[in-house]
């Protein structure tokens, strides 16, 4: 019995993560832009330069940090 509940909760976490998954961009972001629109953000080879590391981010997302283009 403790198997098959096992089962049951990982089979309810997969499912919930991707309805999660399907649904993330409905909601509005809390950022004020999407990293596309940053100021930080490098078009050219996809990089953000906050926080002082260059790292590679997709376009899509967004954080709290970032700056929109005046």
């Amino acid at each position: 019995i403790l198997i098959l509940l096992g089962m049951l909760k990982e089979a309810a976490r997969k499912i919930k993560r991707k309805y999660c998954y399907k649904h993330r961009f409905k909601k509005k972001p809390l950022a004020k832009c999407y990293c596309i629109d940053c100021i930080h953000y490098f078009k050219n080879d996809g990089s953000c330069s906050l926080s002082g590391m260059c790292r590679l981010v997709p376009e899509d997302w967004f954080c709290k940090e970032a700056r929109p283009y005046v």
